[in-house]
């Protein structure tokens, strides 16, 4: 019995588009978000729109660490694999968050402290806000240049 196998073709990423995209992305989110926050507080002075702007940096630097380490390595394995679209890429940013809670229970079961597990949970909480449009953006401005 010999069993037939397809050799799954590989895709080609266009890496200019790619790390202008994983570049861009963040950036333009954080400017939608954090950009009228920083007019607000020009106009107002006001101190509670600071702490908020600071839970909201602390949180977008948190964000944009685990889209570098963890991001990267999967959208170039989904890239080499399909063809960039929009909604697969979104779920795979939504599934990629997946990852937190394990790992965060390991920690918290090595060392006996909940501290790594809510931590996992709250980021992953966050990410399901973030990661959506991060992942939409990231698309859009890789498929604008994969077209030029």
């Amino acid at each position: 019995m010999t069993e037939i196998r397809k050799i799954s073709e590989v895709n080609d990423i266009h890496w200019l588009g790619f790390f202008a995209a994983l570049l861009a992305a963040p950036a333009l989110l954080a400017s939608v978000l954090i950009g009228p926050l920083w007019l607000l507080d020009l106009v107002y002075h006001s101190q509670d729109l600071r702490s908020f702007m600071g839970i909201l940096s602390v949180l977008s630097v948190i964000g944009a660490t685990l889209y570098f380490c963890i991001g990267t390595p999967v959208l170039i394995y989904h890239l080499r694999r399909h063809a960039p679209q929009v909604g697969r890429i979104v779920g795979l940013s939504l599934v990629s968050l997946l990852w937190m809670l394990p790992i965060g229970a390991a920690f918290s079961i090595a060392i006996f402290e909940p501290g790594p597990i809510m931590f996992a949970a709250i980021s992953m909480g966050f990410g399901l806000i973030g990661a959506p449009p991060l992942a939409a953006l990231f698309t859009l401005v890789y498929l604008r240049f994969v077209r030029l």
